[in-house]
């Protein structure tokens, strides 16, 4: 589809709306900034190499790090037709419930950073990853302390979310399987 500026006949470039989801605010947001800001960073970059017969834009929505805002924020990019998919999601339970509102609305999801296994497992079609999922970082990164640094003793500190439980869970089983032991373990607080 070509769209004409007013009387003067001039061609105006066509625009390809490009959703992005991420915490704009929230204990993540810090993250979320420095995602979109890379996100906008790329559409920039293409916009000014000169390669494409359109114009990107980019069309950021809060998730907050938090499911229902998650929903919310997808729903509302979902139903402006112009854009063509999205990109986005750090935290894995927002992935986790928007990945059905996507399937269902026919729409591409493209996970940014989020891990959880669960997220690809149902294979919906327009649902993809950038990253791979929690249990192969864990297993790789326990493995490589292990074996290959040689780290003999570990003392875990996660963050007390279901994430950081996780995450420390999974890298000392790979870490105790290579030899390692776990002296210490505790949690922090987010925030």
């Amino acid at each position: 589809m070509s769209l004409f500026a007013g009387c003067s006949g001039e061609k105006k470039q066509e625009v390809v709306k490009i959703g992005f989801l991420a915490p704009l605010t929230g204990g993540n947001a810090a993250l979320g900034i420095g995602l979109k800001n890379s996100a906008q960073l790329a559409v920039d970059t293409a916009n000014a190499s000169g390669k494409y017969p359109y114009k990107f834009e980019l069309v950021a929505a809060d998730d907050g790090g938090d499911p229902s805002a998650a929903v919310a924020a997808a729903n509302k990019l979902i139903a402006d037709k112009s854009i063509v998919a999205v990109a986005g999601h750090f935290n894995s339970g927002c992935a986790l419930a928007t990945a059905p509102v996507f399937h269902k609305n026919g729409c591409a999801l493209v996970v940014a950073s989020a891990i959880h296994p669960d997220i690809t497992e149902k294979g919906y079609k327009e649902i993809t990853r950038v990253m791979t999922h929690l249990n192969v970082q864990n297993e790789y990164a326990g493995e490589r302390a292990a074996k290959e640094w040689g780290v003999k003793t570990l003392c875990l500190i996660n963050d007390r979310t279901d994430y950081g439980k996780t995450n420390a869970e999974q890298f000392a089983w790979a870490a105790v399987k290579n030899v390692a032991t776990v002296l210490f373990e505790d949690g922090i607080a987010v925030g």
